[in-house]
């Protein structure tokens, strides 16, 4: 596992999931995939676009408990539900040679698909919005 370094049961864990097929293809992420020849009909399942990751953490990953963020030259474990478990762990690891195992562009792409969800009500709400962020909880503030 690329997070724990625990090598019991990797999973493969897809920057830009599965079911994002047609996504994927429609935006022409295969120019950032290892084999650039890989069938439309199965194209996320490139090298670059996996990373293996322990079951548990595979899951939480799949259900955007957390994403991957840019911080400096190093990415990042950052948790966006707060868990009893992972939190303590995981939130603010870093993750090394993170972007030598997956493109870069995969990981920006799962983090907008991760967060768009939590942002929708946000961007759809009218009127005006002021948000800070709050260095010591962590947290987006209006």
């Amino acid at each position: 596992c690329k997070i724990s370094d625990y090598a019991d049961e990797p999973e493969n864990a897809h920057m830009v999931p599965k079911e994002e097929a047609t996504w994927y293809c429609a935006n022409t992420m295969s120019v950032y995939a290892t084999n650039q020849q890989m069938s439309e009909s199965n194209p996320t399942t490139d090298t670059a676009n996996l990373l293996s990751l322990q079951k548990d953490l595979h899951s939480a990953f799949d259900r955007s408990i957390f994403v991957f963020v840019p911080k400096g030259a190093a990415f990042y474990v950052h948790l966006l539900v707060r868990t009893p478990d992972f939190c303590p762990i995981y939130h603010n690891r870093e993750v090394s040679g993170l972007t030598t195992a997956v493109s870069p562009q995969f990981l920006f792409a799962r983090f907008a698909w991760a967060i768009f969800p939590f942002a929708k009500a946000f961007i759809k709400r009218s009127g005006t919005r002021i948000t800070t962020w709050n260095q010591v909880s962590e947290i987006w503030e209006e």
